[in-house]
């Protein structure tokens, strides 16, 4: 198993929590009926005749039939193995990881079926340097070396901004590659991904006709139904489908917090060959869950409000809810026409629709701090807190009122070009390819303020019984929409020279970024029905170049020395016609890698120095329009490991 420093969540100790009594209905139904029974045979025109050596045990009768039984082959081969080997995330071509100057963690299938995890971030805190994130209800939140990481990366691809909605079922998922560190090829033009990434691998149609079905009963985090149906369409076992089916009405917790969930991944492949095949996969998502915003700071201790700890400060549906609505269309070509070039084609079109309607307790205190005579800053009269320091038992705290959509279409493709061949005593492997993405935003809000009616009724915070009724103008126009239009192309080059039949391995990489932005914000006054001065913003273009390489040594057949540096970017908010300095990551890192017993124990240890720079926050004091200023940044540093 991987193991690492992990976080417990104290929301579900297990002290506490009945977990949950499942049981499964069904695994692998051979449908022999409806698939595997091969058509019944001719009839011979030299049948045995009776009374021969081989009519034995068949009694002479001229009424006698020879009856063909049905007839399969079965054979199966179980992997036990907790550790993965290879990667395909940052070379996008399979590597093996000990000969990747930076670290990977790969969990395969068998150990998620092991854990059985709920979230992806159920996973990461099995990884050294790995935590569960700040919300952790949010599927693809989670930390890495420090950094809040997010983004629904399937297969390659990202789909929507990610964050804080679920996305992706993890029981659809294969196994999952686990990137520390920033990588511009794998991603970049994210801000959520310089402390590492992971590309969840979906499965994949079988040659072998499956079908199974789960059910599983819980208190907690259960109550799920998960059908796998699959195999060849073709006798030939050239056509393949899967369909992955799921349908869930979990509950948490917390109160009125649940996930009511249906997930259906039709999916197609095609084997031309050996070396080509090509297939598409569909994902169909609906989900509903509830409104959860964690445990405020008490400002009279210094310590989270003395509540219950399944305590929510928002309602239950239909006042306090989010839903999340997905689809995507996705596939890839892939061909090896010789021993020295594999090419790739992949694309997807996808679009993710957020809606939230959530109640929020109202901080009181200033927010800035206030130059004082002395010229010193003080926050005057105290710093912001939920719960005040002159909080009197049995007020009532306002609460603010989130109500907002979002709907984010991403279409994708991606070409790469992986050649092999030999320089003299060098082999050499040359990675190219390009990526072109478009994926435009449109966003509402309605959230409470001086130009909404939305409001939320205030609650004593000790006593919360959710009084009155949580008001939204749904009716009205938003109080602000954007519309912003974004283009994103990247192309990019990776070279790995072995030298010394692969004790020696050099990598060098070079990725040309190129990003264009527009967006148009409109405005209204949901009290006075007055519109604002729209703004609109010109398409503007930012460049960037992310340098790459790294070193690999081995002194021993099984065990790796590496230094690496990576490195990725995110645009900053567009100010006075031009873009800001990019928001940047780089991680310089240093590690071993060992098969202590090939196949059976794997070890890697690594010491990191992670920044990140060209954080922007609002300026101070405020400025109409809002402006943006750059801060140094943020540094992690330290060493973590995996053992497997």
């Amino acid at each position: 198993m991987h193991t690492s420093p992990r976080i417990e969540r104290s929301p579900r100790p297990l002290a506490t929590r009945w977990r949950s009594v499942a049981f499964l209905v069904g695994a692998n139904l051979w449908l022999t009926q409806a698939f595997a029974q091969p058509p019944s045979p001719a009839p011979s025109d030299n049948p045995v005749p009776p009374g021969t050596a081989n009519s034995a045990a068949v009694p002479a009768s001229a009424n006698d039939e020879i009856v063909s039984m049905p007839v399969f082959d079965l054979s199966a081969a179980q992997d036990t193995r907790m550790e993965g080997t290879e990667e395909l995330s940052l070379t996008r071509a399979a590597m093996p990881l000990n000969d990747v100057a930076q670290s990977v963690v790969v969990i395969n299938p068998i150990f998620l079926d092991a854990v059985q995890p709920e979230s992806l971030a159920d996973m990461v805190a099995y990884v050294g340097g790995g935590q569960i994130g700040n919300i952790n209800w949010g599927i693809d939140r989670y930390m890495i070396r420090g950094f809040t990481s997010q983004g629904d990366f399937v297969d390659g691809f990202l789909s929507g901004p990610g964050g804080n909605a679920p996305t992706t079922s993890m029981y659809f998922i294969d196994h999952m590659e686990i990137v520390k560190g920033p990588a511009a090829i794998m991603s970049t033009n994210a801000s959520g991904v310089i402390g590492g990434a992971v590309n969840k691998v979906s499965k994949s149609p079988t040659e072998n006709y499956e079908a199974s079905l789960s059910v599983e009963y819980g208190r907690y985090d259960d109550e799920r139904a998960i059908l796998d149906v699959g195999g060849p369409v073709t006798s030939d076992k050239k056509l393949l489908f899967r369909v992955l089916g799921l349908v869930q009405d979990q509950k948490s917790f917390y109160q009125y917090q649940y996930d009511k969930r249906t997930d259906i991944m039709p999916m197609l492949s095609y084997i031309f060959s050996p070396t080509t095949q090509v297939w598409v996969k569909a994902d169909v998502l609906d989900t509903h869950f509830g409104s959860y915003n964690g445990i405020p700071l008490d400002g009279r201790t210094g310590q989270p409000v003395a509540v219950p700890p399944d305590t929510n400060f928002g309602e239950d549906d239909p006042n306090n809810w989010r839903v999340t609505k997905m689809w995507r269309t996705w596939g890839e070509f892939t061909t090896h026409p010789n021993e020295h070039v594999a090419i790739r084609f992949g694309a997807i079109d996808s679009s993710v629709t957020y809606t939230r309607t959530e109640s929020v307790l109202s901080p009181s205190g200033a927010g800035t701090p206030t130059l004082q005579p002395n010229g010193t800053y003080a926050y005057t009269p105290y710093p912001q807190y939920t719960i005040p320091p002159n909080y009197v038992a049995g007020a009532l705290i306002p609460r603010t009122t989130t109500a907002d959509t979002g709907t984010y279409p991403r279409r994708e493709i991606q070409n790469d070009y992986d050649f092999t061949f030999n320089t003299g005593p060098v082999a050499n492997t040359l990675l190219v390819g390009a990526d072109l993405v478009d994926y435009p935003q449109h966003t509402e809000a309605w959230s409470s303020g001086g130009s909404s009616v939305a409001s939320s009724p205030p609650i004593d915070p000790f006593d919360p019984d959710h009084a009155g009724v949580v008001k939204v103008g749904y009716n009205l126009p938003p109080t602000s929409r954007q519309d912003m239009d974004q283009t994103y192309a990247k192309a990019f080059a990776l070279e790995t020279a072995s030298f010394l039949d692969d004790r020696l391995l050099l990598t060098y990489g070079v990725s040309r970024h190129r990003f264009d932005e527009s967006s148009a914000t409109y405005t209204y006054n949901e009290n006075t029905g007055v519109y604002g001065t729209p703004s609109f913003v010109p398409s503007t273009t930012l460049y960037k170049n992310i340098v790459q390489y790294g070193i690999v040594a081995k002194p021993l057949k099984n065990v790796s020395v590496f230094y690496g540096r990576n490195a990725n970017f995110a645009a900053n908010p567009i100010q006075n016609g031009a873009f800001l300095p990019p928001q940047q990551g780089v991680q310089k890192e240093t590690g071993v890698k060992a098969d202590l017993i090939p196949g059976k124990v794997n070890i890697s240890v690594s010491y990191f120095e992670l920044y990140q720079v060209n954080n922007t926050l609002p300026a101070y004091p405020a400025t109409s329009p809002q402006t943006q200023v750059l801060i140094p940044g943020e540094t992690s540093r330290g060493f973590d490991g995996d053992f497997t």
